[in-house]
């Protein structure tokens, strides 16, 4: 059900490697009968090999057997990137109870009423936070991670299937509200067995994870992903310290998003490849759109920059470009188990990979199925050859009153292929007379503009959009350009939340 595409540019060894795993207690068996001696997770002082890891697992679900939590149960986790984070998931879920991923970012305030909202019976959080949620509820009692700790071995359910529902990640996109998708064994692990296609050297690598674990793509195509490979998995414990960690974590493998891969790049281009670790080989990328430029410059590097495609819903994994030097602007071909078709314009997908819906939410269920199909909101096309285009989101089209309707992701993919612009935002304005335009708001990359010596970033960029405008039909060209000082506001995908771009 893999395509040449993909299995076509794997070694025989690493192709026999890629067996069928249906559920998570699947995948923690398999860690210890496969690669049991060897390490699998760093996490500040602290390194444990698989069998290590297994025998934590089955203590830790002891600690929440004792607290009366049974299978079918919801369990609350608040914690950042640590080894902690995985012994407590990989707990839950092997008792066959549902694990809902807390992010870090969250008000303290706020947590007791989404605790409620999701009916999680428990909670662990990170030590970070004190006694904060000591008194949240009386009904959801709240154990510090260090509290969280079993004294004896409970084993896992016995009757978890791939339809056992496993996980609930919380997704805003870029309006910033949330909801809960529901993720199956099932889900979750076609998403974790498409990882390990396509990409070169892929098996007993090591990854130092950085996107947060709350995240889809970092829980599935970093946490997951490393321990479905026999890969090694250090922990990014603190965002602040990724540049002194990345010399000793030494990573041939990085999950990212675009603009950490950039921040990459540009360590790199300044100090060498041995400023993150000298053995960088692989970069998967995703969660928005990646510039052809970024991935041309880090093949300089000898590291191949593979752009994908996947949403929450979709459990991560959608697509993935094996070929990016060649076949540019592509988020690449379908994965495996999956159906797709085009429904004016719009992506819809049925699959293995496809969420068991949103949480207790049947307007948005409502919403985003239509006889069984998901409707992702990405407006796409694929070329003859299958590869996949994202255009852009059927909610950010502008309509002009000449009843054309515009991509504002095809101006904005473009204009950032350009150095000198680090990101930029297209959205409907009004001239003078109060007809709509298309205005574009640019924040400029400073660096590439000081190694230009540029005296004049507005006369340089505007000379862009007018050569821009030059190429386009009249109804796409931008008619005012606005400089940022500043990024704009961006979820925790780094995706731009449009909504709060003040205009």
């Amino acid at each position: 059900m893999y395509s040449s595409y993909y299995t076509g540019r794997m070694k025989k060894e690493e192709l026999e490697m890629c067996v069928e795993i249906r559920t998570i207690d699947g995948l923690l068996n398999h860690m210890l009968n496969t690669y049991g001696d060897i390490d699998s997770i760093t996490s500040g002082a602290k390194t444990v090999t698989n069998k290590e890891f297994y025998e934590e697992i089955a203590l830790t679900r002891g600690f929440f057997s004792s607290q009366g939590i049974k299978k079918g149960d919801h369990v609350g986790i608040m914690l950042k990137n640590e080894y902690d984070f995985m012994r407590m998931y990989m707990a839950i879920v092997t008792m066959g109870c549902v694990a809902v991923l807390v992010p870090m970012q969250t008000p303290v305030t706020n947590v007791g009423n989404l605790c409620k909202g999701f009916d999680v019976k428990l909670l662990v959080y990170s030590r970070v936070f004190g006694d904060a949620f000591k008194t949240m509820d009386e009904d959801i009692p709240a154990y510090s991670q260090d509290e969280a700790v079993g004294t004896e071995k409970t084993d896992m359910c016995a009757d978890i299937t791939p339809d056992t529902p496993a996980t609930i990640i919380f997704t805003g996109g870029t309006t910033g509200k949330s909801k809960g998708v529901l993720l199956s064994h099932g889900n979750i692990m076609r998403g974790t067995v498409s990882s390990a296609y396509g990409t070169r050297n892929g098996f007993g690598a090591r990854y130092y994870a950085i996107i947060p674990f709350t995240h889809v793509f970092g829980l599935i195509r970093s946490g997951l992903a490393a321990f479905y490979t026999g890969s090694y998995l250090c922990m990014c414990e603190d965002m602040k310290n990724i540049f002194k960690d990345l010399p000793v974590a030494k990573p041939t493998y990085l999950v990212l998003v675009p603009g950490l891969a950039e921040l990459v790049w540009s360590i790199m281009a300044q100090r060498g490849k041995d400023a993150v670790g000298g053995q960088l080989d692989v970069i998967i990328c995703g969660a928005a759109a990646v510039p052809q430029k970024l991935v041309d410059r880090l093949a300089q590097f000898d590291v191949a920059l593979h752009p994908g495609y996947g949403l929450t819903e979709s459990s991560n994994l959608v697509s993935g470009n094996v070929d990016p030097w060649n076949v540019h602007g592509s988020v690449g071909q379908l994965y495996g188990y999956q159906e797709a078709k085009v429904v004016d314009g719009e992506l819809w997908l049925k699959g293995e990979n496809i969420m068991l819906g949103y949480y207790n939410n049947p307007e948005a269920n409502a919403e985003a199925f239509c006889d069984g199909w998901f409707k992702t909101g990405d407006l796409v096309e694929f070329d003859k050859e299958g590869n996949l285009y994202i255009v852009g989101r059927i909610k950010n089209v502008i309509i002009l009153d000449n009843g054309e309707n515009v991509s504002p992701e095809a101006i904005e993919d473009k204009l950032c292929e350009l150095p000198f612009i680090q990101a930029c935002m297209a959205y409907e304005d009004t001239n003078s007379a109060g007809k709509p335009i298309i205005a574009l708001q640019v924040f400029p990359a400073m660096k590439a503009l000081e190694a230009m010596k540029c005296e004049d970033a507005q006369a340089l960029i505007q000379g862009a959009v007018d050569k821009f405008n030059a190429s386009v039909p009249t109804y796409m060209r931008v008619a005012k350009v606005i400089l940022r000082d500043e990024d704009f506001p961006r979820s925790g995908a780094m995706k731009i939340i449009r909504n709060q771009v003040q205009k």
